[in-house]
């Protein structure tokens, strides 16, 4: 029958608290273990460096069966069960205050099989801690998760893990590589109120079976080269409201060919990579920053879809992105209609001299816009609702008129007007 190694909870009155480094360290040789299953106490704070790590692939007598982690451990070393690999099952105590989980910590256990919980009290998942742990089917971590960082490689290759991630709102980075090649998972999505800041490179590339819309949050500063790469099934990619991005690396969505419909750019973005969006479905890319991200590459960002920027950026958008020059124009600026879609052929657009309203739309209309609007003497503005989109700001000349059922924002307003609306503000 197989040998259990019972780690105590004292040991001539004096409580087992911590497991050195390498103290049941297995290099293949005869007799260096003698154990297949373990038990450890509620005592141990503390699990060292390859404490119980394996470095043979002929372990005959290598852990085996399913390991459960007491809730009085607060930290797991680096590599400490590393290639065990004929371990079953990995679960953590109920209560548990384990804090952090070590770089390739359980790395190469590649039979341990269904989801793996991390504990909501874990802030960081070291560099490959969990990477080639290739019979895993899911991952998931506890609600109220404390978790900040998820390290370099860290599930990459798990290519079993199925269905849907969710990104705790707490997690600030997620490392090079990260899920990389975790070909089964089906979904994508991350915390309302998420702090996420960078995604690292390759950080979920050749997520091959992600469908649905990727949603960024707004938190994001930077995407790093190939982050999605060859998310082939994704249909959908767009940013918070508010996003502070600033760089998108290199064929960050390169060969993410299912994304189709129309992608808007962050006026918040300022670097932009070769290649970022190549092989992409696009058929509209809307840029509405007046002054065009760099681009380091010398090739297009974009291999389809109209470009359409800002009419006073146009020769500098051009200029900028000189791989796309064929595909940039000046955009109208889109009217949202009754029932949610969008009128491209009855755009209203703003003379760049004057900044007036060259077309007004009608009072069936729910629009959105996104300049500085101005309502002239002797104009009307009738419509069923006004919005803003990130640059929009509209401002009422004295002789002006604005009729509408709904305004969601603000309006500047100069001396006398004639104006109602059943909601809404001035100032």
């Amino acid at each position: 029958s197989p040998k259990t190694l019972n780690i105590p909870e004292s040991i001539h009155d004096f409580n087992v608290t911590t497991i050195e480094n390498k103290a049941f360290y297995y290099d293949g040789s005869p007799n260096t273990r003698v154990f297949e299953t373990l038990v450890l106490s509620n005592t141990i704070t503390h699990i060292g460096d390859s404490a119980f790590a394996s470095y043979s692939y002929y372990d005959v007598l290598n852990l085996k069966g399913e390991l459960i982690i007491p809730k009085s451990v607060t930290s797991i070393g680096n590599d400490a069960f590393n290639n065990c690999n004929k371990l079953t099952g990995l679960s953590f105590e109920a209560g548990s205050a384990l804090e952090s989980i070590g770089e390739r910590a359980f790395s190469s256990c590649s039979s341990l099989t269904g989801e793996l919980i991390i504990p909501k009290s874990v802030t960081s998942i070291g560099n490959s801690a969990f990477s080639s742990c290739n019979s895993l089917t899911g991952l998931s971590f506890e609600a109220g998760s404390d978790l900040e960082s998820i390290g370099a490689f860290a599930f990459s290759s798990c290519s079993s893990l199925t269905g849907e991630l969710i990104i705790p709102n707490s997690v600030t980075s997620i490392g090079n590589y990260a899920f990389n090649n975790c070909n089964k998972l089906t979904g994508l999505s991350f915390e309302a109120g998420s702090a996420l800041e960078s995604i690292g490179e390759r950080a979920f590339s050749s997520c091959s079976s992600l469908t649905g819309e990727l949603i960024i949050p707004k938190s994001v500063t930077s995407i790093g080269n190939s982050a999605f790469s060859s998310c082939n099934s994704l249909t959908g990619l767009s940013f918070e409201a508010g996003s502070d991005l600033e760089s998108i690396g290199a064929f960050a969505f390169s060969s993410c060919s299912s994304l189709t419909g129309e992608l808007i750019i962050p006026n918040s973005v300022t670097s932009i990579g070769n290649y970022a969006f190549n092989n992409c479905g696009f058929n509209r890319i809307n840029c509405y920053s007046t002054t065009p991200a760099s681009y380091s590459g010398s090739n297009s960002i974009f291999s389809s879809g109209t470009i359409y920027v800002p009419s006073i950026s146009v020769e500098s958008y051009k200029s900028a992105w000189y791989g796309d020059t064929s595909r940039i124009n000046a955009y109208g600026f889109p009217t949202f209609i009754s029932d949610g879609s969008i009128d491209d052929s009855n755009n209203w657009y703003v003379l760049e001299d004057s900044g007036r309203i060259y077309r007004l739309p009608n009072e069936n209309e729910e629009i959105a816009i996104n300049a500085a609007l101005i309502i002239n003497n002797n104009e009307i503005l009738n419509v069923k609702s006004l919005g803003y989109c990130e640059n929009g700001d509209l401002t009422v000349k004295e002789g002006g008129q604005l009729r509408c059922n709904n305004i969601n924002s603000d309006i500047k307003v100069e001396k006398s007007i004639a104006a109602h609306s059943t909601s809404g503000n001035t100032t």
